[in-house]
């Protein structure tokens, strides 16, 4: 009798530890859940103070940070916007004062034309349609409008120039005409031209 309390009393302690080990392998998977590592979640930086010793910063420009998150990058403001320089102011005057060269005898006539009114210079008949010089503060600038006609003894009358001239660059609308070449000198007022020769 006591011999099969004995056995039984074995069969029931089996029974118990098989159960513990299902216990134990059904709780297995949760316990690994719980206790690894978040491999897949990406580092924590934290933003650099100005000193370069990190902290807590709050960053004027959160969108100058590097990529990979190690520093901010210099905020650099937009420079102010760069104020167009004014248009030079030009003066219209009463008189041109112009040099007229006559290529076949090299003569040189300084001439004194008030606007509107024809002047006469070889066989060359010059009409200044507008004279204008630069306020005295500005860089020194002198143009004219000139119409200039040619007319010989035994032809019609041509123009041969038409448009600016400018004091300080006589190339760049110059007239070209084989006999005679005439330039912009000066745009002054009627008194400032009594003082000056007239054509010739």
């Amino acid at each position: 009798m006591s011999i099969l309390r004995l056995m039984q009393g074995k069969a029931a302690s089996g029974t118990a530890v098989l159960a513990l080990g299902a216990a134990l392998m059904a709780a297995a998977p949760a316990l690994a859940q719980t206790d690894a590592p978040e491999d897949d979640a990406p580092p924590t930086v934290a933003p650099l103070s100005p000193d370069g010793t990190g902290g807590d910063v709050e960053l004027q420009n959160p969108a100058a940070i590097a990529p990979d998150g190690s520093a901010p990058a210099p905020y650099k403001p937009a420079p102010p916007p760069v104020e167009a320089a004014p248009p030079r102011v030009m003066t219209d005057m009463p008189v041109a004062i112009l040099q007229g060269l006559d290529k076949i005898t090299a003569r040189v006539s300084r001439l004194v034309v008030p606007v509107d009114t024809p002047t006469v210079f070889g066989t060359l008949t010059i009409t200044v349609r507008a004279c204008r010089k630069s306020a005295p503060e500005d860089t020194p600038e002198a143009a004219a409008f000139l119409e200039i006609s040619d007319q010989r003894p035994d032809g019609p009358v041509t123009q041969v120039y038409g448009g600016w001239m400018f004091a300080s660059s006589p190339a760049l609308a110059a007239m070209e005409l084989p006999t005679y070449d005439v330039w912009v000198l000066d745009c002054v007022s009627k008194d400032a031209s009594s003082s000056s020769t007239p054509a010739q």
